[in-house]
């Protein structure tokens, strides 16, 4: 079952694969997200662990994207690795910064960052407007 996600990106850029671009259309696709846009629902099949917001680090992860520690307001996506998802794929729906990820259930999902994922759906309401994310999204990846 295909299951259909829309992103807003205020920033994106597509690179093509040098190596599987022509025997699998594979291609990334890197979008700046606002974090309080961030679909919920997207699934971590793919992720070899899953996500475990107890440990001290993610606790300092949530504190900087709540922008509750010391340092400069909406600068979560500068310090963060970011979200890695497998999708099937990537299509523009709006012409200009919407864009709608295809996923195939128990395939496709976060890869990696599913830490970041689940620490942003869960606190979105009080993730001030200017935190920021980055969105990896990788099509045509060989099985």
């Amino acid at each position: 079952m295909i299951e259909s996600f829309d992103f807003v990106s205020a920033w994106s850029r597509r690179l093509p694969d040098p190596n599987f671009k022509n025997q699998h259309q594979m291609e990334t696709h890197i979008f700046v997200v606002r974090c309080r846009d961030m679909p919920a629902g997207i699934g971590t099949e793919p992720n070899a662990r899953q996500p475990n917001l107890h440990k001290r680090t993610y606790q300092n992860v949530k504190s900087s994207l709540l922008g509750e520690d010391d340092t400069e307001q909406g600068t979560f996506h500068l310090k963060n690795k970011g979200i890695t998802i497998i999708a099937d794929k990537v299509s523009q729906i709006d012409g200009k910064d919407t864009y709608r990820i295809d996923l195939e259930s128990g395939s496709h999902g976060i890869v990696d960052g599913g830490h970041t994922y689940k620490l942003i759906v869960e606190n979105r309401d009080d993730i001030p407007e200017d935190q920021f994310v980055k969105v990896e999204i990788r099509t045509g990846v060989p099985q």
